[in-house]
């Protein structure tokens, strides 16, 4: 229970808090952080991959006292690293909004009671001034998706009127659940693989030179297709796609998950169908009988002459659909909701997981309630039919598949606001317009004269107040501007360029 409590905690937490490092205004920082989730859920994976093979061996060798000790001495020491972080203010703190919950009922409730009043134009909604007492953190842009919920900003005599960014916030909110309902159709398929495989694995071929490896112990290749995945992803397939001009996009990238995740459950009925074949072939089920009531199906005398290692395939390919659509899931929940409701948004993309977990076990319950005793999941491995098992989970998940494609189809990502008021990128596109007057313009293309005026037109930015300009920033305009020789600069770049330093000044 305690376990559950601290993971509940922290989980729907640390990716959120870890994303709002990042500002949503900067593109450059946007990227950073679609980069920070690979990455987050690869030391996720480090941090496993330690605890199932080392901790599991001090376990093993020097008792589980010392063994649960290790991670409780990491915990303390993340948790004094995470204080001293704070008591340095290293952490961008977003204040907390209140309980979105309550904010989506209000919603609801002003949309059902304005029900019968005719659609408000976009500048009719209701948003009340920055520092009232309902005035909100953050704004949201306005969107003409699920109107209807726009009639709950229409200004009435209640004495704390809906505002249009908590129904765009309650549009985005809604917007994610029918993706979400199809994640939980991938999460449904996510266990077989790793409750199945283990048992024909143990009447497989296990060795391993002179070693007898565990069964459960090649799932290991789930891990390390998490980790190899993440980093060709990261490091490989993003610039190479960013570089093109064509970036895949979060729903792209989630049902790109769900076909690789079709391919494991695939691959492994296939290694089911050829491991039956072999013990028919074999005559093992016959020598299996004639051995008695008592027989155990775990005797060496029963093992099958097909390799456990074909199973590193299905284990490897759920890693990869895992990098896909799981960090995928997590980056769309967390963008795509309000600021105010980004932890909400990464507990919803566990509670898939969840849901999942609940969907895989009804289905269980039905295959065994509809099927003969055994004739699917059998507790002997020599019998039964795990292929067909897996075969329907891969149909599941193929008709899953179709349903998110029309509904990523026609999802529509929520707008960044605000990009242009952020200041560093605005400072990054005026060096690149002097770089660019530089190619056109000899007289400031040498290094001193670029350096001068670059300084000059970040004073401009730094001492600008208002729509005022600094005299640094007037006079590097009147130097690009007056200071050249009649004709050596073009009337559209300077214009250009002028517009530029101004509005940089305002912001």
């Amino acid at each position: 229970m305690l376990q559950a409590l601290g993971s509940g905690g922290i989980k729907p937490c640390v990716s959120s808090f870890g994303g709002d490092q990042f500002k949503e205004t900067s593109a450059r920082e946007r990227k950073w952080r679609s980069s920070f989730f690979n990455w987050f859920y690869f030391v996720i994976n480090i941090g496993s991959l330690v605890a199932s093979t080392v901790v599991v061996g001090v376990q093993e060798s020097k008792g589980y006292g010392i063994g649960f000790g290790i991670p409780t001495i990491f915990f303390a020491v993340a948790i004094v690293a995470f204080i001293i972080g704070a008591l340095f203010k290293l952490y961008i703190r977003i204040p907390p909004e209140g309980s979105p919950f309550t904010r989506i009922v209000r919603v609801l409730k002003g949309a059902l009671v304005n029900r019968k009043q005719p659609l408000p134009q976009p500048s009719e909604l209701y948003e009340p001034p920055a520092g009232t007492y309902s005035h909100l953190a953050f704004t949201m842009a306005h969107t003409t998706r699920m109107r209807a919920l726009d009639k709950a900003a229409i200004r009435g005599d209640q004495p704390r009127p809906v505002s249009r960014t908590e129904v765009e916030e309650t549009k985005a909110f809604l917007g994610i659940m029918p993706l979400f309902l199809c994640i939980c159709i991938y999460q449904m398929t996510y266990d077989p693989i790793f409750t199945l495989l283990p048992y024909p694995g143990d009447v497989m071929d296990r060795s391993m030179g002179n070693l007898q490896i565990p069964a459960s112990s090649i799932s290991f290749a789930n891990t390390f297709g998490v980790l190899f995945t993440v980093v060709f992803y990261d490091l490989v397939v993003v610039p190479i796609t960013n570089k093109i001009g064509r970036p895949i996009s979060m729903t792209f990238r989630i049902g790109l998950g769900f076909f690789v995740q079709m391919l494991a459950l695939i691959s492994a009925a296939l290694i089911e169908m050829a491991r039956y074949k072999m013990v028919r072939q074999t005559g093992l089920i016959d020598r299996f009988l004639a051995a008695g009531p008592d027989a155990d199906p775990l005797d060496p005398q029963f093992t099958q002459p097909m390799s456990i290692w074909v199973q590193f395939v299905p284990y490897f390919l759920v890693g990869v659909g895992e990098v896909f659509t799981n960090i995928g899931t997590m980056e769309l929940f967390y963008t795509q909701v309000s600021e105010g409701m980004r932890s909400l948004g990464t507990s919803f993309y566990l509670l898939t997981m969840a849901v999942g977990t609940y969907l895989a076990s009804a289905l269980n319950i039905i295959v065994a309630s509809a099927s003969p005793v055994d004739l699917w999941v059998a507790d002997n491995p020599l019998f039964g039919h795990y292929d067909w098992y897996f075969w329907l989970n891969a149909g599941i998940l193929a008709g899953g598949l179709v349903i998110y494609a029309l509904v990523a189809r026609t999802y529509t990502e929520k707008p960044v606001t605000n990009v242009d008021k952020d200041p560093f990128n605005r400072e990054s596109r005026l060096h690149s317009e002097l770089a660019n007057v530089s190619r056109v313009w000899p007289s400031v293309s040498s290094n001193s004269r670029m350096s001068e005026l670059r300084q000059r037109s970040k004073a401009s930015i730094v001492s600008s107040t208002g729509s005022g300009m600094s005299g640094a920033g007037r006079a590097g305009l009147a130097q690009l501007h007056g200071g050249a020789k009649p004709g050596t600069m073009p009337s559209t770049i300077a214009e250009h360029f002028s517009k530029d330093v101004r509005d940089v000044a305002q912001v």
